[in-house]
């Protein structure tokens, strides 16, 4: 039975249908990871081929945006991290980074911090654009997590014109449950079309009961196959770390965020930070492409 549920999945697949959340519950009492990771990947080969991409980023602290070095030759995206004390620091920090950036993009922010500061979807679109004006290219990112849980909507970033560069997800999802829950982000992304990229893989784990690889690599799929409408499923590099981050690319994944803009110099060349992603991606059997927050290919 489950091998002819799987056949008949990989041919929805095939051409490109939607999958149900009956379907993903069943995926996932099928238990089958091989054929499952092998359907996440024909999925990601629908949509970017044999292309994976990666983008150097170099954070830059809010208090540090008008002095901070930048990485300019290496770096893909400019990305302010901090919380901003009131709408007026935040708009003089990208203000002044924007200005010293050159042709790299500027993001920064989570979403809940800048509705915050705010106070209401109006004066958020106003903040939004205010914030595009000063030179922010995209929003970092928003929770998915607080998004589900409040019933929120990502309708101030349509209004604005604003990408959001990723939805990220602070606690693990319980496997029983990812498929409804998945089912909620693309009906988010539906609403509001503004998701560049889900990065599925929690950033916090349980002390208790941490998630296995096992766990995280079936998510990453399920994430591929249900969320139809959102162009990428992202691995952090950094925080996976390299070998998690190459076994997610055989799991659906097509972008790796998150890749360090400065490397330590006593690695070598050998061993910098482009060369290692770069061969990981390769050993996955993908052609590398490095990209900027905006996702434009780069070519140096």
């Amino acid at each position: 039975m489950a091998t002819e549920l799987l056949s008949e999945l990989a041919a929805k697949v095939a051409i490109g249908e939607r999958l149900s959340i009956d379907e993903g519950r069943a995926l996932l009492e099928a238990r089958d990871l091989i054929q499952l990771g092998m359907l996440a990947s024909d999925a990601r080969g629908r949509r970017h081929g044999a292309r994976a991409t990666f983008v150097r980023v170099c954070d830059v602290p809010l208090g540090d945006a008008a002095m901070a070095e930048l990485p300019l030759e290496t770096a893909g995206e400019l990305r302010l991290v901090g919380e901003p004390a009131s709408r007026e620091d935040a708009i003089e920090a990208v203000r002044a980074l924007a200005a010293r950036s050159g042709s790299v993009p500027v993001t920064g922010f989570a979403l809940q911090t800048l509705y915050d500061l705010a106070g209401s979807d109006d004066a958020l679109v106003g903040l939004l654009a205010s914030l595009k004006a000063a030179g922010l290219a995209a929003v970092a990112e928003a929770s998915a997590d607080r998004i589900i849980a409040r019933g929120a909507s990502l309708a101030p970033l349509v209004d604005a014109r604003m990408p959001l560069a990723r939805l990220v997800v602070e606690q693990p999802v319980e496997a029983a449950g990812a498929p409804a829950w998945l089912a909620d982000l693309r009906g988010l992304q539906a609403e509001s079309p503004v998701i560049r990229a889900v990065a599925p893989l929690a950033r916090q784990q349980p002390g208790d009961v941490p998630t296995t690889g096992f766990d995280d690599v079936r998510l990453v799929a399920l994430a591929r196959l249900l969320l139809d409408n959102v162009e990428s499923i992202q691995a952090n590099w950094r925080r996976s770390g390299a070998k998690l981050a190459q076994v997610t690319l055989m799991f659906g994944v097509d972008d790796l965020d998150d890749v360090p803009a400065r490397d330590p110099r006593d690695l070598g060349p050998r061993r910098s930070s482009l060369e290692e992603v770069r061969r990981n991606i390769r050993a996955a059997s993908l052609e590398p492409a490095e990209r900027n927050a905006r996702f434009e290919r780069l070519t140096r």
